[in-house]
């Protein structure tokens, strides 16, 4: 899929597209595109300030079959990656496919990193786009192992639509003990993301990208 704009960038617009995952959808080919916003830009943050606007991500439309309550779940979750992105120095990656927002990234920290959110973004009628979810989380276990970091850590939101706490017990994450009102405190050491890189990467058609700067702006038409 060919993404390149020929319109002129805003002068400090500096999104990149880092790495396009091959991918199928209705069995046709399609791919997942990346996008590493740049930290501290004040731009880049407005720019993600756009794509939470309710009339664009009405979840009540796009998840017809859940509850109200599930869609209510969603969208915090989805509010909060958000603000994250929008107040927070966090790094964040947004995931596009057939020319749709499908999913948000945010994490910090060096040592320890944690994975402040993450968000799949629900297609038309209730579709999420298949391996948003595990492309963005290879993003964030080949950065932990090139950074040098030694886990993951994450809260992982209970009473959502979906049992994320499997989800990521699948990806190698461990519960951690005590009680915590909401969510469960989980945790991935740094031979699980040796074991996740080795599976996720037979399991993606995964490609790095020379950094691209992108006006993302073209999404939103």
């Amino acid at each position: 899929m060919n993404i390149s704009s020929n319109r002129t960038l805003a002068p400090n617009f500096k999104a990149y597209r880092v790495a396009q995952i091959k991918n199928y959808l209705s069995n046709k080919e399609a791919y997942i595109d990346l996008y590493e916003l740049a930290p501290h830009s004040v731009i880049d943050r407005e720019f993600i300030n756009k794509i939470s606007e309710k009339s664009r991500f009405d979840f009540t439309k796009l998840c017809p079959r859940l509850s109200t309550f599930e869609q209510e779940r969603w969208r915090k979750v989805f509010d909060y990656c958000i603000d994250r992105v929008s107040n927070c120095a966090d790094k964040a990656l947004v995931a596009i496919s057939n020319n749709r927002f499908c999913g948000i990234m945010t994490f910090n920290g060096e040592k320890n990193v944690n994975l402040s959110g993450i968000c799949s973004i629900p297609d038309e009628f209730g579709k999420k786009v298949p391996q948003t979810g595990k492309s963005l989380f290879y993003y964030l276990f080949k950065h932990v192992k090139e950074s040098g970091a030694k886990n993951i850590e994450l809260e992982a939101v209970e009473n959502g639509p979906f049992n994320v706490v499997k989800k990521y017990e699948e990806l190698g994450f461990k519960k951690q003990l005590g009680e915590y009102s909401g969510y469960t405190k989980m945790v991935s050491n740094k031979y699980n993301t040796d074991l996740q890189l080795k599976s996720l990467a037979k399991e993606l058609d995964y490609v790095e990208c020379k950094p691209e700067k992108t006006d993302l702006n073209m999404f939103l038409d």
